[in-house]
């Protein structure tokens, strides 16, 4: 079924095929989490924290990217790069860092968005590492690019209303 309305016919090019999260769903996920982590400083400072939501546009794929090096794999697809609260510990130390400084709230939204990359992959069987860099844990709820408009409609709901209150 296709609509008349632009947005739903780029969704729906976008998750065709759904093979694996693609590098857009992986995107607007991240732009939906960034929102949400960067939502306590919209008030003072509204135009880094709209950054930063942009920002989380790119680093939506450094998890991935930052596995290959001149073309060149120099770390396993899925592990140090995935690492969950490794993820989760740079963006508490920004956040906290950045109620400070908030010139560091683009560099949060950035790494919010490679946060949610692992988020995203950690339903599907392959996995990423939590607690380990290197030892996987997989919710296996479903496989990749499965549910990917309902992750991003749920994180965007929540950081709608993060943005409201």
């Amino acid at each position: 079924q296709t609509s008349g309305d632009p947005a739903i016919q780029e969704w729906q090019r976008i998750t065709a095929g759904r093979q694996a999260m693609r590098a857009a769903g992986h995107r607007w996920f991240a732009m939906a989490t960034a929102a949400l982590v960067v939502a306590p400083f919209r008030k003072a400072h509204l135009l880094v924290s709209g950054v930063a939501v942009l920002l989380a546009w790119s680093g939506a794929l450094a998890p991935d990217r930052f596995e290959v090096i001149g073309g060149v794999h120099w770390i396993a697809h899925r592990t140090l790069t995935h690492w969950l609260t490794g993820w989760l510990v740079v963006v508490g130390a920004l956040f906290i860092a950045a109620r400070r400084d908030a010139l560091l709230i683009p560099l949060l939204g950035y790494c919010a968005g490679a946060l949610s990359h692992a988020l995203g992959d950690l339903p599907n069987p392959a996995g990423v590492p939590v607690l380990h860099p290197t030892k996987k844990v997989s919710l296996r709820l479903w496989h990749s690019g499965q549910y990917e408009f309902e992750m991003i409609a749920a994180m965007g709901a929540m950081a709608t209303l993060a943005w409201m209150i």
